[in-house]
């Protein structure tokens, strides 16, 4: 049997897909087959580390798909491990450190929570469903239009509003704004020239901030209606200043 000789379109899509999980191993092994190649493709910001989660991540979407439970260990970074018993509903990438998450409702806490796939040992697809899994499907749609990335929180909403200014010859800002708003709005401030409104409900606002801060010396307003949440904002910019020696009247 003669060896396949894939075009230059196969070899492109073998290049692409040799570096992405979960499925990157099958097309590293084919691309060591066919012999060295040049790919076409770079990347800025490579998470090659979710390899290691992809079996984790074969068991979950196995539990969703067939709408069973799944159990196992789990060992969060600064508190004792314990037992899951939960129902999953999605998965979960952040665009910020490339880890994996599950959301999943817990029947015993009546709630749902994340947890990180490269903390999860011992994964076992449970036979038995979970009553009511529509309900808690449809309850958890309506969740997830208030999840800035990959957490929620505390479980509880906050208000967040900014109001930031741009220049006429700024249109690529407010493209930039309307572009990454997720699952805020963002709106014209009346009778103003070149003030802009940000404004979103979210399960955990200190998501937003590392983005917030790229906004910052245009930022005019800013508004958060959990208090402690909005000192804390203020201290990470003050933090900031005084690590790098910056003085107010600099900016």
């Amino acid at each position: 049997m003669e060896p396949y000789c894939a075009s230059l379109e196969d070899q492109d899509s073998l290049f692409y897909f040799s570096e992405i999980a979960p499925v990157g191993v099958v097309g590293s092994f084919i691309l060591d087959k066919m012999g060295e190649g040049i790919s076409p493709f770079s990347f800025k910001q490579h998470y090659i580390g979710q390899a290691f989660d992809s079996e984790v991540l074969c068991y979950i979407l196995n539990a969703i798909k067939s709408n069973r439970k799944i159990e196992f260990d789990y060992f969060p970074k600064e508190k004792e491990s314990f037992h899951a018993e939960v129902f999953p509903l999605k998965i979960y990438s952040s665009t910020q450190n490339g880890r994996q998450y599950v959301m999943a409702w817990d029947e015993k806490e009546k709630a749902i929570f994340t947890y990180r796939l490269d903390r999860i040992k011992d994964i076992e697809v449970l036979n038995e469903g979970i009553a009511k899994a529509a309900d808690i499907k449809k309850k958890f749609e309506g969740i997830r239009e208030h999840i800035w990335g990959v957490s929620l929180g505390d479980n509880k909403l906050v208000h967040i509003e900014f109001v930031i200014g741009i220049a006429d010859d700024e249109a690529y800002i407010l493209n930039r704004l309307y572009r990454e708003k997720r699952c805020g709005t963002v709106s014209k401030v009346e009778r103003s020239k070149g003030l802009y409104s940000f404004s979103a409900d979210v399960y955990d606002v200190k998501e937003m901030f590392p983005w917030i801060r790229t906004f910052l010396c245009r930022i005019v307003k800013l508004k958060i209606s959990d208090e402690k949440m909005e000192e804390l904002f203020w201290n990470n910019i003050d933090e900031m200043y005084r690590i790098y020696s910056i003085k107010e009247e600099q900016l």
